[in-house]
């Protein structure tokens, strides 16, 4: 089961626990960004995945008079 981490503390890998690094390859598909990360220790390769929200559309439905 994965652990919430605050920002800034860095990922760990999945399979051995050292620190990530950097990230490899990133890539977008529709609605989200999915990131690489390969383990300097191990060799595994750790994915990410974030969904991406359009936050313009929000705030033009957001920003209408609420009744």
């Amino acid at each position: 089961m994965k652990e919430f981490q605050l920002p800034g503390v860095g990922l760990k890998c999945g399979a051995c626990s050292a620190t990530l690094p950097s990230v490899t390859r990133t890539f977008k598909t529709e609605g989200f960004v999915t990131r690489e990360r390969i383990c300097p220790a191990c060799g595994k390769v750790n994915t990410t995945s974030e969904r991406v929200i359009n936050s313009r559309e929000l705030r033009r439905y957001c920003s209408q008079p609420c009744e």
